[in-house]
């Protein structure tokens, strides 16, 4: 029987940043909490001028003025039952590092080209290596910096995609099967491209030819194969397949709407979520969230209609999954710009009690 998702809104989580089953990590505006799932463990808000905090009131301006954004994801020395000692936080152009032990912030690095990278856009290698690539607007093409840090405090310019060659980098994920670290870019054609690079960027390949086919944002890694859904609003997408002997790639199944986020889950699913955007390849006003166990089917386990207001000035249509280890029977997301979850966390599942999927509606 089809799965569908069942969701539980978290109170006060924006956004969910980090969830591995016990805890997790949400923000609100410019403050950073971690929970334990009964009460706020450790909080602490980031250095905000006077204006801002005003603005930072209303949900409308958060939204507006895209204050909600911030990318966070905890440190620790080991699993889940690891104190977390330190919080990596990036926003408005600015990567902070917060010890949750002397309870400090500091600036650490200015980013040259963007305020923030995208949910889930930061990876960690084995040996605890941080890294992720600038995604901003660079209307002028300039190369593109990917950074790297051992522990989050002190960072620098491992590569630099060059100039030309991308507009930005979507995100940095380590790879288990072939233990390097792949990088995906975009945006136009030419500009889309898979890098796949050692910890110490000695060796790149570069899969693809720019082309839309390689416009992803998020990628899936199993034993065989390499999945992920296209990010293209004015081009048909596709979620695809990346052979990894032979580094061709199948389409398999045509989608109404780009895919921003992806997940892969502890217990062999897959999660791939659609946006709602402006584009001529957008087919409706609903974001989707699409299951598979195999990577061959996949199915459709929440519908979400896009809020009463405009895109892009008021955000487009969006669900993003959270960092962390986690399950199909327990996993988080956020949403913003869908009618009855903008701004929300939700703790969420997958239930096979019923073929119909979940749908919320603003009627």
């Amino acid at each position: 029987m089809t799965p569908r998702m069942h969701q539980v809104p978290l109170p006060e989580a924006e956004i969910i940043h980090w969830y591995d089953g016990r805890r997790v990590v949400y923000s609100q505006g410019n403050r950073v909490s971690l929970s334990d799932g009964a009460s706020i463990v450790h909080a602490f808000s980031l250095p905000t001028p006077c204006l801002t905090r005003l603005l930072l009131r209303s949900r409308l301006l958060r939204r507006l003025l895209r204050l909600d954004k911030c990318y966070v994801t905890p440190l620790s020395e080991g699993g889940s039952e690891t104190a977390i000692r330190a919080f990596v936080v990036i926003r408005d152009g600015s990567v902070y590092h917060h010890d949750a032990t002397s309870n400090r912030t500091s600036c650490v690095l200015r980013l040259r080209q963007s305020r923030t990278p995208l949910h889930q856009g930061m990876c960690r290698t084995p040996r605890g290596l941080l890294c992720f690539g600038e995604y901003g607007r660079n209307s002028e093409r300039h190369s593109v910096p990917v950074y790297i840090s051992a522990d989050g405090s002190e960072w620098t310019t491992a590569y630099e995609v060059p100039a030309g060659r991308a507009r930005h980098v979507h995100s940095c994920q380590w790879d288990p099967v072939e233990q390097r670290i792949w990088i995906c870019t975009g945006d136009l054609d030419g500009e889309c491209h898979i890098l796949v690079a050692d910890e110490e960027f000695i060796s790149i390949e570069w899969i693809g030819d720019g082309g839309q086919k390689y416009r992803t944002c998020h990628l899936l890694f199993r034993s065989d194969a390499v999945y992920w859904g296209m990010d293209s609003q004015d081009q048909t997408s596709y979620i695809c397949r990346l052979d990894r002997t032979t580094r061709t790639v199948s389409l398999l199944k045509q989608l109404p709407s780009p895919v921003w986020y992806a997940k892969d889950l502890r217990d062999g699913w897959m999660l791939m979520a659609t946006v709602v955007e402006c584009g001529a390849a957008v087919s409706d006003r609903y974001a989707r969230v699409l299951a598979s166990c195999d990577g061959q089917d996949w199915h459709t386990v929440l519908v979400a209609e896009k809020d009463r207001w405009p895109m892009p000035l008021m955000k487009n249509g969006v669900v993003a999954f959270a960092d962390g280890d986690q399950t199909s029977a327990s996993f988080c997301v956020s949403a913003e710009g869908l009618a009855g979850m903008d701004g929300r966390g939700y703790l969420c599942s997958l239930r096979h009690d019923t073929p119909e999927p979940s749908v919320i509606s603003g009627r």
